[in-house]
């Protein structure tokens, strides 16, 4: 699993000289409200120069096995994370494969048509929704000297969004939530948590991970709790209002530092923990201290709705090809599969509204 995790550093300095100019093509169709939207972002074909051929954003509807838009990115520079907001906005991160270098962030309507363009975000960018006022949050660290120094926050709304306001923020690239309450968490150095208060931007509190190992992941589960895991194996829960730990969730996987692992949380507290290089995801239920080994090969990335449905992006599961994998999250039984266009999947995102 390691090629998906050095694809950026092997982009020349190529890719810094090029245009940034995505093209568009559009199927014309909207999901209807009420079906999940699945959104992939797709690095292509991969030359043996470095270079990147036919990169595009590509959404599926619940149901539709073809895509119903995908949008090319042939001009830009590498595709990273999918954000979904829930006015149907799709917010596309890109990396220079360079710390600090300025990378855009796109904005995507409910076609598929480009909104309008974040230009002076910085790279590997990180972006959160705010579940009551629906802003969206883009957090870009700085790093200096193999240090994580104050990054910037921006807050991004309004038709067509645009950034109405920043504020700076200690981080360390790892993660961002924001819970139902005006708070933003953001992992920051020395295996913290940072607590903002959204409204005035002011850091009101820091957590201290039980065990001080660099943080890989952080979100708020729809269960309202804040999860945190860690490069040690652990993963920690906190109430996200008082703070408190409530449990500590221990890894049966032996998990290399450094690797891509994500968490999320269903509504009765499931924890699903997704470890790229081991090609697992494991389940954490309340009635059982041991998890659940859920092997996934070729996992490159998972996401979780509301309704408790697992999807797991793979570039291949056993002999197939690439392809988002959408589990029961209860029986962890396989129910659907999206695998039409897509060639070298990164990233994907969820939405059920």
């Amino acid at each position: 699993m390691r090629l998906l995790l050095v694809r950026l550093s092997l982009l020349g300095l190529a890719f810094l000289s090029m245009g940034v100019t995505p093209s568009e093509r559009t199927s014309g169709l909207v999901c209807k409200a009420g079906l999940a939207r699945i959104v992939v972002s797709d690095y292509g074909l991969i030359l043996s120069t470095g270079q990147l051929l036919h990169q595009h954003v590509v959404q599926y509807c619940e149901g539709m096995q073809r895509p119903i838009f995908s949008v090319p990115f042939d001009a830009g520079m590498p595709l990273d994370s999918v954000t979904l907001d829930a006015s149907g906005h799709t917010y596309v991160s890109t990396s220079a494969g360079y710390p600090n270098w300025k990378s855009p962030t796109y904005v995507l309507d409910r076609a598929g048509r480009i909104e309008s363009t974040l230009s002076n975000t910085e790279n590997r960018s990180r972006i959160g929704l705010d579940p009551i006022s629906e802003s969206v949050y883009v957090a870009s660290p700085h790093h200096s000297g193999g240090d994580w120094l104050d990054g910037l926050v921006r807050i991004v709304a309004g038709t067509p969004p645009h950034v109405i306001a920043t504020f700076p923020a200690a981080m360390s690239g790892r993660g961002i939530a924001l819970d139902s309450h005006h708070h933003l968490f953001i992992s920051q150095p020395q295996s913290r948590i940072g607590v903002i208060d959204i409204p005035s931007g002011v850091q009101i509190g820091t957590i201290q991970t039980k065990d001080k190992a660099d943080i890989a992941d952080i979100a708020i589960g729809h269960d309202g709790m804040l999860y945190a895991t860690l490069y040690d194996g652990s993963t920690d829960e906190f109430d996200p209002d008082s703070l408190r730990l409530l449990r500590t969730m221990q890894t049966t996987v032996n998990r290399n530092p450094g690797s891509v692992v994500l968490v999320a949380a269903s509504r009765d507290g499931t924890v699903y923990v997704a470890d790229q290089d081991a090609g697992v995801i494991e389940v954490y239920q309340r009635s059982f201290v041991i998890p659940i080994a859920m092997p996934v090969p070729g996992l490159v990335a998972m996401a979780l709705d509301g309704r408790g449905m697992l999807y797991a992006l793979c570039h291949r599961l056993s002999n197939d090809g690439p392809a988002v994998h959408v589990f029961d999250g209860g029986t962890l039984r396989e129910v659907q599969r999206y695998s039409v266009g897509l060639v070298a999947p990164i990233a994907i995102a969820v939405s059920d509204r």
